[in-house]
């Protein structure tokens, strides 16, 4: 008789058999199964396997272990995972975000600075000129005021047309005449130590003949048919600029010493007497450095005892003479440079 294999716990069972429940698993009906020709039943397949396809995933407990603590094992082994992959991940993020930041102290030094922004500069400041002012230059003594070192007092000079006339008695002190201009007149009386006079120009006139200094100094031009008077009776008298345009210079140094300082070339003119000036000197040493030019320009010099008179070059048709203050003085030293044919230059009887 033929058998066939219990689906639910694999028992043998026969032919005749195959329509009741298995009385081991209690399994429903099996299917007829088919012979072998050795007449055995061929393995089957589902063997072991669950009745139920809902209990196909279901671990089987091992013999006598309950099933909750298997499902106790697997819950915390799922804990145990989730932990560890969650903090992996948050580890690799925190090590990316350390790579990243650039406001640590460290990565934001190794940042280069930005460049400053670019200033525009501010327009140009436009200087104005001020006003018209004439200054008063310091000047340094020479000759026998080189220890003088007093404060310099300055004229006072009032509107053109009006004379002003100053009375000084202070033989220590020193004073500065500005430049003239537009018909000032200006008269000094008195004695100073010295007399500083910047320019006269445009018909001005300074008249110190009756004001006694040791040392005199004029520095600017004599120009425009101005006139200067001058007393030094035994000092020195500089002149470093020119006298031009019919000018007058007067000069009275009787014991003293002339000198016109400035040296004429052919791009300077120094202390050229030029274009119709007038210069009269009378002093015991009188020295030309610059030229005597031009057309009716006239020079007259007396000379006192052990006297001494140079004179660089006298060119046009100036006029240069000479005589001595008393009548029979030998006349010590006179020696001149070059005279035009046109020019003169001679001795008074």
């Amino acid at each position: 008789m033929a058998t066939v294999v219990c689906p639910g716990c694999g028992l043998p069972r026969g032919e005749s058999e195959i329509e009741k429940p298995c009385p081991v698993c209690a399994s429903a009906p099996a299917l007829k199964a088919v012979r072998t020709r050795d007449k055995t039943a061929e393995p089957d397949p589902t063997a072991g396997m669950a009745a139920d396809a809902s209990e196909l995933h279901t671990p089987r407990p091992l013999t006598g272990e309950p099933r909750s603590r298997w499902a106790l094992v697997g819950a915390v082994a799922f804990a145990a995972g989730t932990l560890c992959g969650v903090g992996g991940v948050l580890g690799f993020q925190s090590l990316d975000r350390a790579k990243a930041k650039p406001d640590e102290p460290e990565v934001a030094e190794k940042r280069p600075e930005p460049a400053p922004p670019t200033k525009v500069a501010p327009p140009a400041k436009i200087e104005v000129a001020p006003m018209p002012h004439e200054p008063v230059p310091e000047l340094l003594p020479f000759g026998p005021d080189s220890d003088l070192d007093p404060d310099v007092k300055v004229v006072q000079i009032q509107p053109p047309g009006l004379l002003t006339t100053h009375a000084i008695n202070m033989p220590a002190d020193v004073y500065s005449v500005p430049v003239m201009t537009k018909g000032e007149h200006v008269v000094l009386k008195g004695k100073v130590k010295s007399l500083r006079v910047h320019g006269l120009d445009a018909g001005a006139m300074l008249d110190a003949s009756d004001l006694e200094a040791a040392t005199i100094i004029v520095t600017g031009k004599i120009d425009g048919r101005s006139t200067l008077k001058l007393k030094a009776p035994n000092g020195a008298v500089n002149l470093s600029a020119k006298v031009d345009g019919r000018s007058d210079v007067t000069i009275n140094a009787p014991g003293g010493d002339v000198v016109f300082t400035g040296q004429t070339t052919p791009t300077r003119d120094g202390s050229k007497i030029d274009n119709g000036s007038t210069v009269t000197i009378t002093a015991r040493t009188v020295v030309f450095k610059g030229d005597i030019a031009g057309t009716d320009t006239r020079v007259s010099v007396t000379l006192t005892r052990n006297a001494l008179l140079r004179v660089g070059a006298v060119t046009g048709k100036a006029v240069v003479e000479y005589k001595s203050l008393v009548a029979g003085w030998a006349v010590v030293d006179v020696s001149v440079g070059s005279v035009a044919p046109t020019a003169t230059f001679r001795k008074l009887e």
